[in-house]
Parts: structure tokens; sequence; C-alpha cells
């Protein structure tokens, strides 16, 4: 069963000539195949055993080139290793592309064993192409030789057709070889469109997500800008001279003073869930640094805690130091993740950086208050 296809490029021996030709298969009948040859006009109908896929030509010296064109009937002698030719051999069947020739006695010959100067080709024997006349002198009659001139065959340009089936073949794999680069290429590029888009579709998430925050904020500011201003409460001065006379009251002689406080007055708690408790200005300072939870921090610090008590006390009350105020610490921490809040796992840690951040600065102020005192002391010596 013939595995060839219509449209196929093959190579097949040609029945007139006798050499291997290439063309493309036209039909297919059975064990027939009908070629087109390339470079000629005609077909013929070979046998699918004469047929072939293309081959590679072989690489010959210049020398044997013109052996690619010896047709079936033409004759030639081979070298012999030993010294000296051949009998004359006739060939059957010549393969260009193999570089060899297949005798009329099954002998195949490579091109490189031929002795070139000897080709013989049977349009080259001019001795016997007057059908010779034998004179019969005996019986004075002229007999011909008993054959005739064969007739003259068709020029077989091989190089041609061997050309074509090179280039055929070279252009199917090279064709082949671009069509994977560019497959392969084809996906390197949608992987790297799909993670492009992924990206995208990341960095508009957080924009947006910023975009909204920004517009959070500025509407927080535009309220707290529109609210109107606290009125001034009138403080009445009774030391100021009234327009009417007023009675005289004997008041009663204040209380003795009682012993200083351990702690020195200081702001009193406030709500939590109002910002009205909070001043304007420092409403908006932690508007301003919502994103660093530390500045936020040390800005309600500063609020709820005197200096004083802020030189005097730390956190935990250790290496001789009070500790700070433990409800009003609580409403430190509530307000600075009320007005910078982060996740609730994290909130234990970043509350503890702010601590490190309250005691830190603690011992800095107290150091630059050190050093000023210290200078004071020699500018007065």
């Amino acid at each position: 069963m013939s595995t060839f296809k219509i449209g196929s490029s093959i190579q097949a021996i040609d029945k007139e000539c006798g050499i291997w030709l290439t063309g493309k298969i036209k039909k297919i009948d059975g064990r027939r195949i009908l070629i087109q040859w390339a470079g000629y006009s005609n077909s013929s109908w070979v046998a699918s055993e004469f047929v072939r896929n293309p081959l590679r030509r072989r690489i010959i010296s210049a020398a044997h080139v013109t052996l690619r064109t010896l047709q079936r009937g033409d004759k030639f002698r081979k070298t012999i290793p030993s010294g000296g030719l051949s009998p004359p051999l006739v060939v059957e069947n010549n393969d260009p592309f193999l570089c060899e020739i297949n005798t009329s006695i099954g002998v195949t010959v490579k091109y490189e064993s031929i002795a070139g100067e000897l080709v013989q080709s049977d349009d080259d024997d001019d001795d016997t192409d007057d059908a010779v006349v034998n004179d019969d002198r005996d019986d004075g009659k002229k007999q011909h030789d008993y054959g005739t001139k064969p007739k003259k065959r068709k020029t077989v340009n091989v190089e041609k057709p061997a050309a074509c089936a090179l280039r055929d073949s070279d252009d199917l794999n090279t064709d082949a070889i671009t069509i994977a680069t560019l497959n392969d290429r084809v996906r390197e590029l949608e992987a790297a469109n799909i993670t492009l888009t992924n990206t995208v579709a990341t960095q508009q998430r957080q924009l947006d997500r910023q975009s909204a925050d920004l517009l959070a904020i500025h509407q927080r500011l535009s309220s707290i800008e529109s609210r109107p201003e606290p009125q001034q409460r009138q403080i009445h001065q009774p030391w100021l001279p009234s327009t009417t006379a007023q009675p005289i009251i004997q008041t009663p002689p204040p209380p003795p003073p009682t012993a200083t406080p351990s702690r020195p007055s200081v702001h009193p708690p406030r709500r939590l869930n109002s910002e009205d408790d909070l001043p304007r200005d420092l409403i908006l300072k932690l508007l301003r640094d919502h994103e660093d939870t530390k500045k936020v921090s040390k800005h309600l610090l500063g609020y709820y805690f005197t200096e004083e008590e802020r030189l005097r006390c730390n956190v935990s009350g250790t290496r001789d130091a009070e500790q700070l105020d433990v409800e009003r610490m609580d409403i430190v921490r509530q307000q600075t993740f009320k007005y910078s809040p982060v996740a609730k796992g994290l909130e234990q840690k970043v509350w503890r950086s702010c601590e490190i951040s309250f005691d830190a600065a603690r011992r800095n102020r107290k150091r630059d208050l050190k050093r000023l005192s210290s200078l004071d002391n020699v500018t007065r010596d």
C-alpha cells in the first residue's frame, strides 16, 4: 500500500532515461503513481517501488558532475583498484542524488570509481550510424547492418530537478523551524501579557484603595473646617468696678493649704468616641500624619500628659521612674488606632513600638535638658 500523498514532492526513476528525477504526485492508482516532473511539461506513470521521498544530493568533485546526465544505455568503464579498467558497462539506472549508477548486470558503481575520460554514449557511436555496408564481392550484393541508428533522446536536466529537490527540502525544514520558533515566541508573549495584566490589575486595586482613603480624608477635613468655631465663654471678673453699688459681703477665710499633691494637675480624661473632645489643630495633625502611627501616638501622648509627667514617668514604671497613668494610656492607644488604623493582628506589635518610642523620646529629652542646664551653669560661672 502506497504511503505517498497527492501533491507531495518525491524522487522517481524516469522510465524513458533511467535517471532519478524530482517531481510531484498528481494521481495515485493502486501501485502506480502519476508524476509531474519538475522542470518538464510532461508527466508519466511510475511504479511505486521506483518512487521515494526526496534525498539530499551528495557532494562530489567537479570532475564527476557530468556523470549525473548519463542515461539508460550509455556505456562507461570502471577503474579497477589493482590497476586498469573494466570492460564497458551499460547504465541501467542513474541516481544523481546518491551519485551512483546501477548497471545492466546488477552492479552498483559510485561516481568516484568511473573513469570519466572513457565514458562512451550510444549517441557517440558514429562508426555504426551509417549501417555499415558489407561488400560481399562473391555475391555482388550490398547488405546493411542489423542495427539502426537510435532515436535521439531528450536532454535530461538533472541539475535543475536536484536543485529543486534540495530547495523544497530546505524550505520544508526552514518552515518547520520558523513555525516552532514563532510558536515559542507566541507562548512567551502570552505569558508576559498575563503577568502584565495581573500587575496592572493589582496596581489598579491599590490605586482605588488609596483614592478612597484620600477622599475620606478630604471629606473629614472639609467637615472639620466647616464646623463653627466654639464660642468663648465670658469670664466673670468680680474685681472690675461695677456701675451699681454692691453690698459688701464678708467671705470666710480660705482653708489652709494642703500638702502638695504627688502629681501635678493634668488634662482630665477625654471621651473616646467624640471628636469634639480634641482640639481642631490636634485633629488636623492626626489626619495629616495618619500614615505614621508613631507620630499620631506622640501627638496624643503630648495632649493627655504634661511635659513634666512625660519626663518623670515611663511606660513600665521601672529604672527609677514612675509609670504613666494606665487609664490615660488606654485612651491614647484607642485614639491612636482610631486615627491610624492597622490590622487587628498587628495592633499589639505596633503599640509596643510606640511605647518604645515614648521611652526613647523621654531619655533624649532628659539628656537635652541636662546638657542645657550644664551650659547655663558654665555661662553663669
